[in-house]
């Protein structure tokens, strides 16, 4: 018997696992199969039912997998439960249970399994009571719930004359009809991914058309509460990635990304869309008319400005000790000193001074100072003319560097928004995970007249997704960034080891390759977002953007404030000193009287 039923499993082997890298043969102390092939092939004996994860998971990628044992059921429970719990993957593996004698419930057992559930390809060979037939039986997968794990019988083979009574394909494509089986589709409302009331959105389509391509039955699995939701090491949690860790559901959907860490727990399907993670920040404010005298010049210009101004008045004052030498009178020196000071000022001032010293030196000195002075004042002239015309503005926000230099607060509802992110060592990104804030809906929406910039989402389409909790006071209050914080791949969640993730894989290849998702997209936004919102948002770049071609306004008050103060307080500062000027010479004249 142990002959016939090695003939029967490497014909199997040999005429459906081509396409396999190698074997994982696993059998127990009273089994034994010898392998007849030119595929590789891991071979573990077992003493038990345990599964020595060393020896099995080791990245060989055996596809193929044969099984005989006296405990199937839970050699091969331990066995999808090791595949759940290691890295490799097992996408495309098929299963080949040979049974000893008087065995059969046994070995059939295994298609009522739980793990069954979520494998298609599984393959029961069975001695009948005349040891020279053997039935083969898998389970039929398809179907509503309660039909998927009906036994189904599939050919027999004789190993008289090694032949089959109907040649039957023993692995037929399950997958291709799945005659209304359930496909569980784990979401929340979250738009313009996934909209459950009626079933809609860019996620959720995918899905549904992957549904309908194979003739499943979709079940929505909703948890509005947990949103993204948290993933424990357990395997267990809430939301959409807790639910799929404990198979709640087949795909979990709603502008999920290849997140590190729960690549380790899920399959990733192909991308759908590009998304770009962004904010709303506080928009930047007027700077005040005060300033507007000393921003015509940045600050290394004025530094030069100075500079030159004590170069001067030090020329000013050699020329002015050879004129004037009188080494012993230090009376004489010190107003040789104010004399270039109040000269070189009078110069960079454009101001008219009495008399120049009549050396040649001197008229150089004082025709380059000249020269120096009049490019310094033109330029200003003009630098001050732009400032007066243009307003000036502080705070604005471009990009990640600007909000992480801003110490500004920003927040959603879930630790999704900064997951990318998270791990980043760059100083700008521990800056902003640093200020994220997680509140709820209704704190949020009470932020939206405080300075807290709101995460969102910059989509494919130029779309935006903005949480409810965002009035259209706040995004007035607010300007979109220029630039993304950073950007991320959305895709769909399936559970490790999925048989649809190959097939899910395509249709999201084909409806990207046909443009749907942006028609999706376009689509979504339109019947279920406000278009006045989204207009407001992409509006904000331009209407609070200093840079705009909206902010040339007419001169006004505001912006000659600056040097009306400036004047104003030269003018205090004159009065004052012409006060003291004269209480000092009333005084002086007293004390000449007496």
């Amino acid at each position: 018997m142990y002959l016939q039923i090695n003939i029967l499993a490497n014909f199997i082997i040999n005429k459906y696992f081509n396409n396999n890298n190698c074997l994982l043969i696993i059998t127990d102390r009273n089994n034994n199969f010898e392998y007849n092939g030119n595929l590789s092939y891991v071979y573990v004996k077992l003493n038990g039912i345990e599964i020595p994860y060393n020896l099995v998971f080791r990245s060989y990628g055996c596809q193929g997998i044969v099984i005989t044992c006296q405990s199937p059921v839970s050699i091969f429970e331990n066995l999808e439960l090791g595949m759940k719990l290691g890295s490799d993957r097992f996408n495309y593996r098929k299963y080949l249970f040979l049974t000893v004698t008087n065995q059969l419930e046994t070995s059939l057992d295994v298609l009522k399994s739980k793990a069954a559930e979520f494998v298609a390809d599984i393959l029961i060979v069975a001695v009948d009571s005349d040891e020279s037939i053997f039935d083969l039986y898998t389970h039929k997968f398809a179907g509503p719930k309660e039909k998927s794990t009906d036994i189904t019988w599939l050919d027999r083979w004789y190993s008289i004359n090694n032949s089959f009574l109907f040649d039957s394909n023993l692995y037929p494509d399950k997958l291709e009809n799945l005659e209304g089986r359930p496909f569980r589709i784990i979401c929340f409302t979250y738009k313009p991914y996934c909209i459950i009331d009626p079933p809609d959105g860019t996620d959720m389509l995918v899905a549904l058309e992957y549904a309908r391509k194979h003739n499943m039955t979709p079940e929505l699995v909703v948890d509005e509460a947990g949103e993204w939701g948290n993933l424990y090491d357990n395997w267990t949690g809430n939301g959409v990635v807790g639910n799929l860790a404990q198979d709640m559901g087949d795909i979990g959907l709603g502008a999920l990304y290849t997140w590190e860490r729960e690549y380790s727990f899920f399959d990733y399907s192909k991308p759908t869309m590009r998304s770009g993670i962004t904010c709303i920040a506080p928009a930047p404010r007027l700077a005040s008319g005060l300033a507007t005298p000393f921003v015509s010049f940045s600050m290394e210009l004025w530094i030069m400005t100075l500079s030159s101004y004590f170069l001067a008045s030090v020329a000013l004052l050699i020329v002015l000790s050879v004129t004037i030498s009188d080494e012993n009178d230090k009376k004489r020196n010190v107003n040789n000193i104010m004399l270039s000071l109040s000269l070189a000022g009078r110069i960079f001032l454009l101001q008219s001074f009495q008399k120049v010293p009549n050396l040649e030196q001197s008229r150089i000195t004082f025709g380059l100072a000249l020269i120096l002075s009049l490019m310094l004042n033109t330029i200003y002239s003009s630098g001050l003319s732009s400032t007066m015309t243009i307003p000036r503005y502080y705070g604005t926000i471009h990009d990640a560097d600007d909000l992480a230099a801003s110490e500004i607060k920003w927040g959603a509802t879930s630790t999704a928004w900064i997951e990318s992110i998270d791990s980043d060592s760059r100083k700008v990104f521990v800056h902003i995970v640093k200020n994220f804030q997680i509140l709820t809906e209704k704190e949020l929406a009470a932020f939206n007249d405080e300075d807290l910039a709101y995460a969102v989402e910059h989509l494919q389409g130029g779309n935006l997704a903005l949480g409810s909790y965002i009035s259209l006071d706040g995004i007035q209050r607010r300007r979109l960034l220029d630039e993304d914080l950073y950007w991320e791949y959305c895709v769909l969640m399936l559970r490790k080891n999925s048989i649809f993730l190959s097939s899910l894989n395509d249709v999201i290849l084909a409806v990207t390759e046909s443009g749907l998702l942006y028609y999706w997209e376009h689509q979504t936004v339109y019947k279920y977002m406000d278009m006045n919102m989204q207009k407001a948002v992409k509006m904000s770049l331009r209407a609070n953007n200093p840079g705009g071609s909206n902010s040339i306004v007419k001169l006004n008050l505001d912006h000659v404030i600056g040097a009306f103060t400036i004047w104003g307080v030269g003018i205090l500062i004159s009065i004052i000193v012409f006060i003291c000027e004269l209480i000092k010479n009333k005084y002086n004249r007293g004390d000449n009287k007496v």
